[in-house]
């Protein structure tokens, strides 16, 4: 529910930059920072996605063919000409391209390149080198096909075949009939039934642009001792261009869809529907969704079905994937044997054709632009007519919070040069700096008036653009002071940009981070690789070897500069900054927004502002309930396909809040669409340029510690488990091993050690003390019942030690790649760190729990963020099935007074 605070991760600010031109996170668990910009995290495949993934994760088409994914221009207000804005413009001014990843979206940020010396234009103007290990092919009938050697899980693999067709590509009395192909093909296959008790898993999903059909399989078949591959590829290959269309397996699945569709419609799902609704209410991505609509699936017919089908599954709409670790079997051949199956298997499949006059009609090809829809995009020159977006509003009394999105649609631009690269690490850098900046907004006041606010940029496969958002979430009564704090912040970074101290420290921690990926690649999993793989050639982003991409990031990191990336903060942000001021400072910038402080392209400006508000609040402005805020995309799809037997009960219909009857205790929220449109345009936000922050080194001086170990005189107790050397414990280092070496400190601690290759270059440390929520006292007091949950929530939410103020120790924290989360459980508290064993990673992880054990710092305002974050959980309780029950076990393992500092915080809190 907080903004938190050092200890509850740093990765929070700090965007990894996972080598790759610019995939990064600003959002994830440091402990997944490999994989972070690899994993889809569900949201695209779940974005209003009906299919049924056992693993939810998304998308794309492939691209290793340069006209793939590139979003078309025509009947935008981007002109053909005007839409090469961000193209080859080496030796310009600047230079435009930048990405990151955030949950399942690659993150962009369109960037600059300045005026720089003749070697270091020739070097910008260099293509990225594609990954030696990646394979590409297409055979006689148009079927393309990509590889990739993967050793992680060894001795399995990963099959993934993609047909370029979804819910965009439905005809109008079509709707969910892409979703219904899906079902049919996949579950009527009776080839898939035998992949049942090899130790391989199989599922499918529908998305906007593609459906995909995915198998993760042993090497070698487990009851029969034969390789799988050759199973597998067979399997594939029936489910898509060999289905039988059957009356009973239609009739089956037409159940089983209408089944999904009630399942997935929540309120997440209609928030949902809302966002993208408005985002893209100039192309089919708005309303053709792919669950598609229940009265056109109940009466769809087997001939409408079996011609979608033929229409767009041929082998040259088609793109196989395979990753895995294909040389771990004896006698498999390697990735030639692999490719030769993929030949042999597929090759077979009869071409798709056009119709011809008596003779065989040209090869059937798959659409240049995928998804094929037009986007109204928010930069260049105003089109006659425009006028500034207003605010949509979606009140609906399920929803318990007030969140605003801010959208802005930009061109994807593929990135496969040096200058891509640079210009995607500015991007990072400004990204992160931003949200940075507004996260320690949360930590001045003890009452933060926003729950949460993140800005991305981000580039979607799946809705063929670039999508700038805003997202400010607040409870009812802060919503004006929420988005003032956004507000502001924006505009500062836009008028005054990041200061020297912030690009330098950020600089350097994007560098460490980039080694840190690289160091690691060789240890993601298949699945995820292959999602990454999937993302990038659909975007037409060169796919790299980390290690390559972390050398030429070296290469050219020294020369950005303050002026270009303060160029792309005031271009990107402008959308927000100058709201309903947009003609205005179109006229100011001029024609040349390089020569006035801007990226080449110039301001952007709004496309769509959505509000989904709750239709009432408690009398204090407070929700009326609980929950976390909600993401674009965040939870559309179902988990798996389903049984349409019990289907599940289904939301009630859409009522009108104005209509609905006031719960108890409740009051309307009233707030309307020029109220917000108000707030985001107010002029009278005022900003100030951001004072340096000094980052330190070291939390403890070297003086300092020689003080320490001097008056305690600290050494190691031998152990009987301990291999030492001087009276030095040594955890051995040329192999991994289950081995746990134990030794204790002559203060009593006592460590416990083990050398796994699980995250090369990385390392957890994590310190427990006995003291959970199970040693809580009864009634009120120092040792009463709920002062562990809310003490530790404290301390994290202070997130400094001795002397140093928050935000030095988190700098500190990005500086050195260091995670920390502190929490209790029932038994125990934890104090995490994740971090990079480089650079005194180690030394500047044990300075942090030393100034913590001796100087916590104890902060008034945090304990009260604390205790509305404990009182927020207790409202939401009843809003989660899955919460409520698990509160109700332990309420009968511990006793109902484990809740009794929740009624003093609302006591206190209300006073």
């Amino acid at each position: 529910m907080s903004n938190p605070g050092i200890m509850s991760g740093v990765s929070k600010h700090l965007a990894p930059t996972a080598g790759h031109i610019g995939c990064f996170t600003s959002r994830l668990p440091a402990r997944r920072l490999v994989t972070s910009h690899l994993a889809r995290q569900n949201v695209a495949r779940r974005h209003l996605r009906p299919s049924g993934s056992s693993r939810a994760k998304p998308r794309p088409s492939q691209a290793c063919f340069k006209s793939t994914a590139r979003p078309s221009c025509r009947g935008s207000n981007v002109s053909n000409k005007s839409s090469s804005i961000f193209g080859d413009l080496v030796g310009q001014r600047f230079l435009s391209v930048a990405s990151r990843r955030h949950g399942s979206k690659t993150i962009v940020a369109v960037t600059m390149v300045g005026q720089a010396s003749a070697p270091m234009q020739e070097l910008l103007g260099e293509n990225l080198k594609q990954a030696d290990n990646l394979r590409l092919g297409q055979l006689e009938n148009g079927l393309r096909y990509v590889m990739l050697p993967n050793k992680v899980p060894p001795q399995r693999f990963e099959a993934h075949l993609e047909m370029h067709a979804g819910s965009v590509d439905e005809q109008p009395n079509e709707q969910g009939i892409a979703h219904m192909v899906e079902h049919i093909t996949f579950l009527g296959s009776k080839k898939r039934e035998s992949l049942l008790g090899t130790g391989a898993r199989s599922n499918a999903y529908t998305d906007f642009h593609h459906t995909v059909f995915h198998v993760h399989a042993p090497l070698i078949n487990g009851t029969t001792d034969t390789l799988m591959l050759p199973q597998v590829l067979d399997v594939l290959a029936e489910v898509a261009f060999e289905a039988e269309f059957l009356t009973t397996r239609i009739e089956k699945e037409r159940r089983a869809v209408m089944a999904e569709a009630q399942m997935m419609n929540t309120i997440e799902y209609r928030v949902d529907c809302q966002l993208l609704q408005y985002l893209h209410e100039e192309n089919a991505l708005g309303f053709r969704f792919p669950i598609g609509k229940m009265d056109q699936v109940e009466t769809v017919s087997r001939q409408v079905l079996h011609d979608f089908w033929k229409r767009w599954y041929f082998p040259g709409n088609a793109t196989l994937y395979l990753v895995g670790d294909f040389d771990g079997a004896a006698g498999g051949g390697g990735m030639d044997a692999a490719e030769k199956l993929i030949r042999d298997t597929f090759g077979r499949i009869p071409a798709g054709r056009l119709p011809g006059n008596g003779v065989p009609g040209a090869l059937k090809q798959r659409q240049l632009v995928r998804p094929p829809v037009q986007h109204r995009f928010g930069c260049g020159p105003l089109q006659p007519g425009e006028q500034t977006p207003g605010v949509s509003v979606f009140r609906h009394h399920l929803l318990q919070h007030f969140m605003l999105s801010l959208f802005c649609k930009l061109p994807v631009q593929p990135q496969d040069t040096i200058a891509g690269m640079r210009a995607g690490f500015m991007a990072r850098l400004m990204l992160s700096i931003l949200q940075f900046r507004i996260n320690s907004r949360y930590s001045t006041t003890a009452c933060p008036p926003f729950i949460s606010i993140e800005m991305d940029h981000s580039d979607s496969a799946r809705e063929g653009c670039t999508v700038s958002t805003l997202t400010v979430t607040a409870e009812p009564k802060d919503w004006k002071q929420a988005i003032e704090v956004a507000v502001q912040e924006v505009r500062r970074l836009q008028k005054y940009g990041v200061t020297a101290g912030e690009l330098a420290n950020y600089k350097a921690a994007l560098m460490r981070d980039s080694e840190h990926v690289a160091a690691q690649w060789e240890s993601v999993p298949s699945v995820d690789t292959l999602d990454y793989c999937m993302e990038c050639l659909a975007l037409n982003h060169t796919f790299m070897a980390q290690e390559e991409a972390h050398v030429r990031l070296l290469e050219v990191a020294d020369s950005v500069t303050l002026e270009e990336v303060n160029a792309i903060g005031a271009s990107v942000l402008s959308y927000i900054s100058h709201y309903r001021k947009e003609a205005e400072l179109l006229e100011e910038v001029g024609h040349d927004p390089s020569q006035n402080g801007y990226a080449l392209w110039g301001p952007t400006r709004m496309t769509s502002i959505v509000a989904c508000i709750p239709a009432f609040m408690d009398a204090s402005g407070q929700s009326t309930g609980g929950g976390m805020p909600m993401q674009r995309g965040a939870s559309l799809t179902t988990s798996e396909h389903i049984d349409p037997a019990s289907p599940p009960a289904q939301l009630a219909d859409m009522e009108d809040p104005n209509n609905a009857d006031i719960p108890e205790g409740a009051i309307r929220f009233n707030v309307t669409a020029e109220d917000i449109a108000s707030a985001l345009a107010e002029d009278s936000i005022e900003v100030e340029a951001r004072a340096e922050v000094e980052v330190p080194e070291h939390l403890i001086s070297a003086e300092h510690l020689d003080q320490l170990m001097a008056e305690h005189q600290p050494r190691f107790l031998p152990t009987a488990t301990s291999i030492s050397k001087e009276d030095i414990p040594v955890i051995p280092s040329d192999e991994p091993s289950e081995q746990i070496i134990q030794f204790k400190l002559s203060n009593g601690i006592k460590v416990n050690a083990r050398r796994t290759l699980n995250e090369p270059k990385a390392a957890m440390l994590r310190m427990i003390a006995a003291g959970g929520r199970a040693n809580n006292g009864e009634g009120v007091g120092p040792s009463g019942a709920g002062v562990v949950g809310v003490g530790v929530r404290t301390l994290n939410e202070a997130g400094t030690v001795g002397q140093w103020a928050r935000e030095q120790v988190e700098l500190f924290c990005i500086s050195k790649l260091i995670n920390c989360v502190l929490e209790p459980d029932e038994e125990w508290v934890f104090l995490d760190f994740h971090f990079a064993m480089r650079e005194g990673g180690m030394q500047s992880v044990l300075e942090l729990v030393h100034m913590f054990l001796n100087e916590p710092t104890w902060d008034e305002a945090a304990m009260e963020r604390a205790k509305q974050i404990w009182v927020s959980h207790h409202r939401s309780l009843t809003k989660s099935l899955e919460r409520s029950t698990a509160d109700h076990v332990m309420e009968a393992m511990l006793g109902p007074e484990r809740c009794a500092i929740i009624i003093i915080i609302q006591m206190r809190s209300s006073s």
